[in-house]
């Protein structure tokens, strides 16, 4: 079977995607980032009930208006400041230390390196909050924007060129699902992205910003975020977060057909998390006519709580007191149930004085409650918390744990960092962490009395010293390589 990667590479070429234009505006990356997540959704997790997570209109009208009434309730009339530098990111992102609620990309790389110069802007709120640091809402913003754009999309007539029949056609002969592929999605896409774009170039040139950055570039936000700092000719930099270009990744990964000047919707550069994260960027992005930038600076997180440059002082209690194994399992949010089989068998068959750290996926607080509820129910003499382990930070968690277990979440990566070792259950993690699991830096085991048995027998093995690795200025690479 062909991996998404490569079916989207073969697809790429066959209808050299680079020439694909509404209006002037390279459309594709738009277009490749959800077509290859329905992809990967057919591909890899035919075991999960995608449809699960989708919403309804009623309650999708219902979210925006409240997040409007947010945006409407958060802001200010403070006076405006010049920032150096924004950090584009996500509200629900943001985690709660000694009662102030701090970003750890964001915040986390103002303490790194920007000190008081960096301004988080934040969309997607969920409650007004009092933040560690000053930071700006975009929510009632890019709403505006969007609300805007669809009008637009059905009254305005676009220039769209793409060979979308043909295309449609070629997905149907493969079995694989054609999303996005309409004129009225392409024409939707462009005018979003360009009124988003607007926006932000307003915001960034309200704050005189010089740089900006974004956690995850590949959405509607931090496309038009590249956009208008293409327009601005001020950098713009990808903040890894996850899964990124050492492996086989939908935004980060092989991008076969690209125009030799790039794609104004594709940042100029990346921080990068390992040098084969940048490697494999590098390998499609050093060849445009400018090349791709792209820094290895770390988990930026984790770099601010490992070199002690947090600038507010967490509270380290361990609310979990154990002294047996402790495992933690993150939770992915596309699981077909709250808790799954696995996890609820590992529980049952794993011995007395194992304790079980669950970690709830931040896009699934909503459900924590039910998730909590069907852990409760499982027959085990085993200690479980989820609540106090999800509240608590990650780093400090990892601090405090034997082994990490987890479908395929990006954790297996945090855990390298503090010494952990992992171990993958989910099909899609074999290809997804294939160079990982090549490495031994990680194992893939499916079957629960398998994993009890191999932790029984190699745990005292899989302990090490935490990484340490001194990395080098951004600043200073930003002065050799202004773009």
């Amino acid at each position: 079977m062909k991996t998404s990667l490569e079916l989207i590479n073969e697809f790429e070429q066959t209808f050299r995607v680079e020439n694909w234009k509404v209006n002037n505006l390279h459309i594709w990356p738009a277009i490749r980032i959800p077509l290859m997540t329905a992809w990967e959704q057919t591909l890899y997790y035919k075991d999960l009930d995608i449809s699960r997570n989708k919403t309804t209109t009623y309650y999708r009208v219902i979210s925006d208006l409240k997040q409007l009434i947010l945006g409407l309730l958060s802001k200010n009339n403070n006076t405006v400041k010049n920032y150096e530098a924004g950090v584009w990111g996500l509200d629900v992102e943001r985690l709660l230390i000694d009662g102030k609620y701090y970003s750890p990309y964001g915040d986390g790389l103002r303490d790194l390196e920007f000190k008081n110069e960096l301004l988080c802007l934040d969309l997607t709120l969920k409650s007004v909050k009092v933040n560690h640091y000053p930071c700006a809402d975009i929510t009632l913003g890019y709403l505006s924007s969007r609300y805007i754009a669809k009008l637009y999309s059905m009254i305005k007539i676009r220039t769209v060129k793409a060979p979308l029949s043909d295309a449609v056609l070629w997905c149907e002969e493969r079995g694989l699902p054609s999303v996005g592929l309409t004129l009225s999605n392409l024409a939707y896409q462009y005018e979003l992205l360009r009124l988003v774009k607007n926006y932000f170039v307003r915001i960034i040139q309200t704050y005189k910003m010089k740089i900006c950055f974004k956690v995850c570039w590949y959405d509607h936000v931090g496309m038009a975020l590249s956009w208008a700092c293409k327009e601005l000719t001020i950098p713009c930099y990808d903040l890894q977060h996850g899964i990124a270009g050492a492996t086989i990744s939908r935004a980060y990964s092989s991008w076969s057909s690209i125009p030799p000047e790039g794609y104004n919707l594709i940042p100029d550069g990346f921080w990068c998390w390992t040098d084969s994260d940048a490697k494999a960027i590098r390998s499609w992005g050093s060849k445009l006519s400018t090349p791709i930038k792209v820094f290895v600076g770390g988990n930026v997180w984790n770099r601010v709580w490992k070199d002690n440059k947090l600038s507010i002082t967490p509270s380290l209690n361990n609310k979990v007191k154990s002294d047996n194994i402790k495992i933690l399992f993150t939770l992915q949010p596309m699981w077909s149930s709250a808790v799954p089989d696995l996890l609820a068998d590992l529980i049952k068959k794993s011995p007395i004085g194992w304790t079980w750290l669950i970690r709830c996926h931040p896009m699934n607080m909503e459900n924590m409650s039910l998730i909590d509820c069907e852990l409760k129910k499982i027959n085990t003499n085993s200690i479980i918390d989820l609540v106090n382990t999800t509240k608590q930070l990650l780093p400090s968690v990892l601090m405090n744990v034997d082994i990490h277990i987890t479908g395929w979440s990006a954790v297996v990566f945090d855990a390298k960092e503090f010494g952990i070792k992992s171990i993958l259950c989910h099909p899609s993690a074999k290809i997804l962490f294939e160079d990982t699991l090549k490495n031994d830096d990680a194992l893939y085991i499916d079957d629960a009395d398998d994993i009890v048995s191999e932790i029984k027998l190699n745990l005292a093995s899989y302990r090490k010293p935490a990484e340490a690795k001194i990395y080098p200025s951004f600043r200073e690479f930003l002065k050799n390589n202004e773009i």
